[in-house]
């Protein structure tokens, strides 16, 4: 696990966002981040909306100069997932579902252009952190290659993300 500056200045640039809507709109959100931070105490530990947080998952990839990290929020009301976003640095596109369907946005020509969205077809490449072995083996023997996430069988500038563009088939 790595830790950067800027996942810190990522997620406290989201808490000051969300600490405005409170002020302005007397929203009330539990707030779930992944990194510790004086913010994190300014808002409710409980209620009815949670605005989860990973200001940047792959902050290795991130720290070694790779674009393949992604930005990932989410909210929860009343205990359910109702949406995800995440954001791709590598193609500056943005993957948005909700129980209603899922959209990309990407900027064109100045404006953000939106259009339906699924998950391209991937490959024969899955990403495991901790298959054990036995499983891993059964997938290799149905031609299934296994990148085990954080060593050398993984190409680095592969993220659990690159499912998103196609370039794995699974997680």
């Amino acid at each position: 696990r790595v830790f950067t500056d800027a996942d810190l200045i990522f997620q406290e640039g989201i808490a000051r966002k969300l600490l405005k809507l409170k002020q302005e709109k007397g929203w009330k959100v539990v707030f779930l981040p992944e990194e510790e931070s004086a913010y994190n105490t300014l808002f409710p530990t409980e209620g009815r909306t949670k605005f989860g947080l990973d200001p940047i998952d792959g902050s290795l990839v991130y720290a070694r100069g790779h674009k393949t990290y992604c930005h990932i929020a989410s909210v929860f009301q009343d205990e359910r997932l109702e949406g995800v976003l995440t954001h791709t640095p590598i193609d500056g596109r943005t993957y948005y579902a909700t129980r209603k369907g899922a959209e990309i946005w990407h900027q064109k020509e100045k404006r953000i252009e939106k259009r339906r969205y699924q998950i391209p077809n991937g490959n024969n490449i899955v990403i495991s952190l901790d298959a054990p072995e036995e499983i891993a083996s059964e997938l290799r023997r149905k031609d299934i290659q296994v990148m085990l996430f954080g060593t050398d069988s993984m190409d680095e500038r592969i993220e659990t993300n690159s499912i998103l563009r196609g370039e794995i088939g699974g997680f």
